[in-house]
């Protein structure tokens, strides 16, 4: 017998969130939402899975027990995985091996750490991280709770951000931590956040995107930044959108351009993929035959930044469509983009792609259908073909969803808009 979902239905979902495909290509890691009802707070664990059916394949197993660990990236050498942890204090960057063991923390930021990003040559982790303009070398959480509970002082209009709240005098900067030292530097420094990075093939550069102008708040521009690790004490290097506005960046497999995600001019507008030729030139529209916008994620949202596939071949990019998120692919010179996972009613949230057995090309990403909440689903990129890796929607299978009727309305000037209707069919 069915029944209809309810509101108590909610502290039994299982979401995955956040897949990390394995540089072989056999192996998802991803986290798993649940709720602990009792403790009244959302947990989040370290979970794997097998990427294709086979002998190994035994069903998704827990890794970590944590109550916040989130945001896992694989090493180039698929030796260890470092995620994050929120332990008694902020969130950290830790670091688990993929044999089995226990998990070793590897900084210990007063404000936490953000998202590690491996370099391909597997010697360090770039990240962004929260830094207070105004702490003293070596103070202590007192004086971090007095200052925090001071009066504002505002006089830009960014002084908060959704899912943030007010930032004070709190930016996001770039860091780096050294795997065989254990030393942790802090690269950028300012009144700007830096986003998360984006490594260069060789492994000496970073490329980034930031707010640096002080009139930024007014006239929004986020041009995109790169970074000489080489150099002790490094100063950002305008690479292009000087005018523009990027949120991600990536770089192509041979080291010769950046891939942005944002416009070449003012924020209005689909979000773009943009190349950008570190020769110099003007940026190249990727997208300009989709009418879409590009989704590179985040808390609240649904895609992922822009990659490449392992052959170097292929970008693999998201964009929203009639309110959903898809998977599509373009080639990595230009070309006419391509769906990969797609569908009404199906949305996309995290992706990571990976060269598996007979060099099949992969993307595992987390799927969500207008009959689940999302799973975890690994495709072939040529094909499309999708494999179902996990069933964590088990919790509520006996349940029946209202399911989503789609609408489309014009409006006064003749545009068809979409929509839909959701609506208890018993009643």
């Amino acid at each position: 017998m069915t029944r209809r979902l309810r509101i108590e239905d909610l502290t039994s979902f299982a979401i995955p969130e956040q897949p990390a495909l394995s540089p072989d290509g056999s192996q998802v890691i991803y986290v798993l939402r649940t709720t602990d009802a009792e403790a009244d707070r959302t947990v989040r664990s370290l979970w794997r899975v097998a990427a294709a059916d086979g002998p190994a394949d035994t069903g998704p197993v827990r890794l970590t027990r944590g109550n916040a660990d989130t945001a896992p990236a694989w090493s180039p050498d698929g030796a260890a995985i470092a995620f994050l942890r929120a332990a008694d204090g902020p969130a950290q960057i830790w670091l688990l091996p993929a044999a089995g063991g226990e998990p070793e923390q590897l900084t210990t930021l007063p404000l936490g750490a953000g998202a590690p990003f491996w370099s391909p040559d597997g010697r360090s982790i770039a990240f962004a991280a929260p830094v207070d303009q105004r702490a003293d070398d070596g103070e202590d959480d007192a004086a971090r709770d007095r200052r925090a509970a001071a009066p504002i002082e505002a006089d830009r209009l960014d002084y908060q951000v959704d899912g943030t709240g007010l930032l004070r005098t709190i930016r996001s900067h770039l860091h780096v931590l050294d795997l065989a030292t254990r030393a942790c530097r802090q690269l950028t420094s300012g009144d700007w956040h830096a986003s998360e990075p984006g490594w260069s093939p060789d492994s000496t550069r970073l490329a980034f995107t930031a707010e640096m102008a002080p009139d930024a708040d007014l006239t929004p521009r986020s041009p995109v930044y790169l970074l000489d690790l080489a150099d002790p004490a490094p100063e950002p290097v305008l690479a292009g959108l000087a005018d523009g506005n990027a949120s991600a960046v990536v770089w192509t497999p041979d080291g010769t351009a950046l891939i942005a995600v944002g416009q070449q001019g003012p924020p209005t507008g689909h979000a773009r993929l943009l190349r950008l030729p570190l020769g110099g030139g003007p940026a190249a529209d990727l997208t300009a035959q989709l009418d879409r916008n590009v989704m590179i994620g985040g808390p609240g949202y649904p895609g992922a930044r822009p990659q490449f596939t392992a052959d170097g071949t292929t970008l693999l990019f998201c964009v929203r469509d009639r309110g959903c998120t898809h998977l599509y692919a373009i080639p990595a010179d230009g070309g006419t983009p391509r769906p990969v996972v797609a569908g009404a009613g199906r949305v996309v949230a995290g992706v990571s792609a990976a060269a598996g057995l007979a060099a099949t090309v992969l993307a595992a990403t987390v799927l969500a259908t207008p009959t689940s909440f999302g799973e975890v689903v690994v495709a072939d990129v040529a094909t499309g073909a999708e494999s179902v890796r996990t069933a964590h929607g088990a919790s509520y299978a006996d349940a029946e969803p209202f399911v989503r009727q789609d609408r489309e309305f014009t409006i006064s000037d003749g545009t068809v808009v979409h929509g839909w209707l959701i609506r208890d069919p018993d009643l």
